[in-house]
């Protein structure tokens, strides 16, 4: 589509008004960087996690997400053996860990309640980051400040 059919359509300020909810930055940066597909299926795919969550969200269960600072940077500094990172990303790191967790056991929680089938297929390829956590939590409050070693 060119621009100004999606001007016509509005899509813009609606991207932008869906990122406004984004837990994270780097989700509203994906977001905000979207633009629309032709490929159907996936669409499909979309609505049908959209449905899902909005089930989740309209629910009376606990919030599923948190938020979290960026942390796609520290991912290169991690490759790097003998690397250190900062008590700021270690903390991010931390947040970003635990976020994942949460929404993972909230969303596998709800299964059978809810009636969720995608989410749960989706939720559940997220990589198990307790061992990580623990680790982080070793040195690092949830606060982000300095455990007494």
């Amino acid at each position: 589509m060119d621009s100004t059919t999606l001007t016509e359509l509005d899509y813009y300020r609606v991207r932008d008004t869906a990122a406004g909810y984004c837990e994270s930055d780097e989700g509203k940066k994906k977001l905000l960087a979207a633009e629309p597909s032709d490929d159907f299926p996936y669409i499909e795919q979309l609505k049908d996690l959209s449905r899902e969550w909005q089930t989740y969200n309209l629910s009376t269960r606990a919030p599923a997400l948190s938020s979290w600072p960026e942390i796609a940077p520290l991912f290169s500094i991690l490759r790097i053996e003998g690397a250190a990172l900062t008590l700021e990303q270690a903390h991010a790191l931390l947040l970003f860990c635990t976020a994942a967790k949460k929404a993972s056991s909230s969303v596998l929680a709800a299964v059978t309640e809810l009636s969720l089938i995608h989410l749960p297929e989706t939720v559940s390829k997220i990589p198990d980051l307790s061992a990580a956590a623990a680790e982080l939590a070793r040195i690092v409050t949830p606060d982000g400040e300095m455990k007494d070693l």
